[in-house]
């Protein structure tokens, strides 16, 4: 007998959910990052598109901020323009 396969009713809920998880990891491990760093440690979308949702989506949050421009090493972007991104370092309140 095997085990049934388990079905997704929405790829991109789940995939957003893998991506997410991956975002974190590289958000605690890397000073500067962007789309190039987490292709491989997520699977592709099924639509470009959400790797800029998932980013702005990050930013609007406020885990991330726009570091700045740079060229993509992506072999699908052929060296195209993408941002770089930072963390968003939350700074203690020091007022008396």
């Amino acid at each position: 007998m095997t085990t049934p396969m388990a079905i997704s009713l929405d790829d991109k809920v789940d995939w957003f959910v893998l991506a997410n998880e991956a975002l974190d990891v590289v958000i605690e491990s890397q000073h500067l990052f962007s789309a190039d760093d987490l292709r491989g440690k997520v699977p592709a979308p099924a639509h470009p598109n959400w790797w800029g949702a998932l980013f702005n989506a990050a930013s609007a949050q406020g885990r991330i901020v726009k570091a700045g421009p740079m060229l993509s090493r992506s072999k699908s972007r052929r060296g195209g323009l993408i941002w770089q991104w930072k963390q968003v370092i939350e700074h203690e309140d020091r007022t008396p």
